[in-house]
């Protein structure tokens, strides 16, 4: 506890008022109720407006003249009566009162902390505004970005999708339409996290499939995904350790806030498809939904299956009656003891079907071949073998959980 809060919750200001001449008038005083009245000790009157009012369950005595307007806590009346500084007053009080009170270094030590948590309660305040306006300044970039780019298949998107087994054709018959949330960027520079944009080039420049993320009421950000004729696109020596490796894809918009949302594909359908990239969730779209879906791109595992906590970012879109998870495995080797990656993705989505069911959708878990194991997803399947695989159908590309 401070040593203000002490005093006042210590001092007697109804004790202090007498001892400075307070007088309590007995018939508007009501002591039952710790109420007291008196000519002001603080100035010449003849009628009682001064007014005392006494805590009670930790809360401090507080007195009021109606004549004068004085007003405040029992150090506020010897600052006033004494004409001193609110330290002094403390210190007064707490002499006469027996009432311990710190060091002079240890008051300075004290100010210090409270002016330097006030400083950076300032900041803190000051950084929350300007990391607002950044956040807007980075979706407005995106909307930007988006605005620039051309809906529909673009020669060197169409060229690329056919590469990963989606012919623009084919989406085109299964929508009904071109999807209407990814585009075509022509050229579009990546840099890398660690580059000063200002003083540095872009490590790469090129066409990108772009993604639009976001409800349709408004547009929170975009992904980017660079390209080329036979596929992804790759660094090449700029990017130093990393050439020959493929572009890293971006994410641009308000930060937060597109944790969660997705990439819708198609019109509104009781029927969802789930996957993490746009290729995957398009191409398990057709192929475990022939007869019609709306395809979803999460963006991330992260954001569509469980966080540490337990909690699930994203969410399906309204009127969403059955959902199909498009799950992707993972191949890589693990430490010895440990959950490797397969077994961390199968426990991972099995969490998030099982969250759905339990929210009352219909849920099936899709992972292609049966292999939790194997690095593949259904754009995978969908480039090597064409066909009409569904969920609980015979000789189905994937393999969907009962």
């Amino acid at each position: 506890m401070s040593l203000a809060a002490d005093v006042k919750a210590r001092v007697s200001l109804k004790a202090v008022a007498e001892a400075s001449g307070a007088v309590w008038d007995r018939e508007k005083s009501n002591p039952d109720k710790r109420d007291w009245w008196s000519c002001c000790p603080l100035h010449a009157e003849d009628t009682p407006s001064f007014h005392v009012v006494e805590g009670a369950g930790g809360r401090p005595d507080l007195f009021k003249c109606f004549g004068c307007g004085a007003a405040g806590s029992v150090v506020d009346f010897i600052m006033m009566r004494d004409g001193v500084r609110a330290v002094e007053a403390l210190a007064r009080l707490a002499d006469g009162w027996n009432i311990p009170r710190p060091s002079d270094s240890e008051m300075r030590r004290r100010r210090a902390e409270n002016t330097a948590r006030i400083a950076a309660d300032h900041d803190g305040a000051r950084r929350s505004e300007d990391n607002a306006a950044w956040a807007e300044a980075r979706r407005i970039g995106a909307v930007r970005l988006w605005q620039g780019c051309t809906t529909g298949p673009a020669a060197m998107l169409a060229t690329y999708l056919a590469a990963r087994g989606l012919s623009p054709a084919r989406l085109v018959a299964y929508f009904g339409d071109w999807p209407g949330d990814i585009a075509y960027h022509p050229n579009l520079r990546h840099f890398l996290d660690r580059q000063n944009r200002k003083t540095e080039p872009p490590v790469h420049e090129g066409p990108a499939m772009v993604g639009r993320i976001g409800p349709a009421a408004e547009m929170i950000g975009v992904h980017r995904t660079w390209i080329a004729a036979d596929g992804r696109a790759r660094y090449g020596t700029a990017a130093g350790s990393l050439d020959g490796r493929k572009v890293a894809k971006k994410l641009l918009g308000k930060p937060g806030a597109m944790k969660g949302a997705s990439i819708l594909m198609g019109a509104p359908s009781p029927v969802a498809v789930l996957g993490e990239g746009i290729e995957s969730a398009l191409a398990a779209a057709l192929i475990l939904e022939p007869g019609g879906a709306r395809a979803i791109s999460g963006i991330s595992r992260d954001w569509i299956t469980p966080d540490a906590h337990g909690s699930i970012a994203w969410s399906p879109p309204a009127g969403t009656r059955r959902l199909v998870i498009a799950a992707e495995g993972d191949g890589r080797s693990g430490k010895p003891g440990r959950e490797s990656p397969a077994e961390l993705a199968q426990r991972l989505y099995s969490t998030a079907a099982r969250h759905w069911r339990d929210q009352g959708l219909d849920v099936r878990l899709c992972v292609p071949d049966r292999a939790w194991d194997v690095s593949r997803d259904y754009a995978d399947e969908a480039a090597e073998r064409w066909g009409a695989a569904v969920c609980g159908g015979h000789d189905a590309l994937g393999v969907c959980d009962a």
